[in-house]
């Protein structure tokens, strides 16, 4: 058995401690991709829906009366765009969208014509107010018909990052833009949540290597005798939240810990020295799919590559069904290659995505509802204005034979 010397205990405690510094480092990279891109799916989101409910010939109407300010705030279209933007606003307010508008551009100026502040809060923007200091992506997205996303910037009404989406008419031409900001106070607080989390989960990470190396491996550099230390180890492994399963070049399984068997049913003395595609086969893989799921599973349970993801849904016992990852890795041990395979449940992940599709097709559907009872409305009105018409020629028509009788 080989132990560490001082002189390798120290190298190694280098080691770490640079491996440690530079993760902090990326740490702080990362954490700022991970909350940008979450805040860019929230401005997606918004963007997406507000837009389909927004309709473009009200934006006109309402554009036209730019700089007559009686005029624009008694317009009933204009009212209408801003109650249907603070009753989104509402809505995305909560996943940290702090406004949604809509902004009209005139020359050189871009104006408010819709914001989803109520009237009578300190932040409440008029309709038809100046647009002071804007981002230049604010211009960009007038000119280049496409949406695009600002940097932090900071202007008259606070710092923030947004997004900026084009609204087009039934021929393609832009009627406006709608803008979606994030406040960057909300992004910083966020910001330093995330990178919080991610650094204590690096130190418990670090604080696992080190009891992994001074604990239980200090007594080997080499694993010579994983058998000898397999029951530690196993008890290490089964406290892991994932389903983790290894095996060796011939697919036979290696080790089975107990999310994996809660997973797929089967305890560890029961897949012992079976192969993994005997274990996750068709008969466990839910039907619709299976085909295609099974065989991307084979296909990369059997490559030695990192870091590969694959997904696949099982049916339990009880007919409910269950949506897996499964991360494909590998690791060398005395110049023997194990494959390992870490399983994990994300169906909660994938009911949420598809709540939240359910959500937008519910509101897709309550605006087609929208403009056709506009339509109808405007089919009533034409026809009470026939009748009207109708009624006056009969009157006029009395009228003149009353006079000839009199003469």
């Amino acid at each position: 058995m080989h132990k560490f010397s001082k002189k390798a205990l120290y190298s190694l405690i280098a080691v770490l401690a640079v491996i440690f510094i530079l993760a902090v480092v990326g740490i702080m990279s990362l954490s700022k991709k991970i909350v940008i891109n979450d805040f860019n799916k929230e401005l997606n989101l918004s963007s997406e829906i507000v837009s389909s409910v927004i309709n473009p010939e009200r934006i006109k109407n309402g554009s036209k009366l730019i700089g007559d300010r009686e005029a624009i705030l008694q317009h009933e279209d204009v009212a209408w765009l801003k109650g249907e933007v603070e009753g989104l606003g509402d809505i995305f307010l909560s996943s940290g969208v702090d406004a949604i508008y809509l902004l009209v551009r005139r020359g050189n100026n871009i104006y408010f014509l819709a914001e989803s502040t109520p009237y009578g809060e300190e932040a409440y923007i008029e309709p038809g107010s100046l647009y002071k200091n804007p981002p230049m992506e604010a211009f960009e997205v007038f000119d280049k018909k496409t949406a695009l996303f600002s940097e932090v910037y900071t202007n008259s009404y606070g710092t923030y990052f947004s997004k900026f989406t084009p609204i087009f008419d039934e021929n393609n031409q832009i009627v406006g833009v709608l803008g979606a900001d994030i406040e960057y106070s909300y992004f910083a607080s966020n910001l330093k949540e995330v990178r919080i989390i991610l650094i204590l989960l690096l130190i418990i990470i670090f604080s696992i290597i080190y009891f992994v190396i001074f604990y239980i491996r200090k007594k080997e550099i080499v694993l010579q005798k994983v058998e000898d230390n397999k029951e530690k180890i196993t008890s290490l492994i089964n406290s892991f939240p994932y389903g983790l399963v290894v095996y060796d070049k011939n697919e036979v399984i290696d080790l089975w810990n107990q999310t994996a068997k809660k997973m797929f049913g089967y305890k560890s003395e029961e897949v012992k020295e079976k192969k993994i595609s005997e274990v996750i086969k068709y008969d466990k893989v839910f039907k619709s799919n299976s085909n295609k799921e099974i065989k991307d599973f084979e296909f990369f349970s059997k490559k030695n590559q990192s870091s590969r993801k694959v997904e696949f849904r099982i049916k339990n016992e009880d007919s409910t069904i269950n949506v897996i990852e499964v991360l494909f890795n590998y690791m060398n041990i005395d110049e023997k290659i194990f494959s390992i395979a870490l399983f994990e449940d994300i169906s909660a992940r994938k009911l949420k995505e598809f709540e939240i599709e359910r959500q937008r097709n519910k509101l897709e559907k309550l605006n087609s509802l929208m403009v056709d009872r506009e339509l109808k409305m405007v089919e009533l009105k034409n026809k009470l204005a026939k009748l009207k018409n109708e009624e006056g020629e009969e009157g006029e028509e009395g009228g003149s034979e009353k006079d000839k009788k009199e003469n």
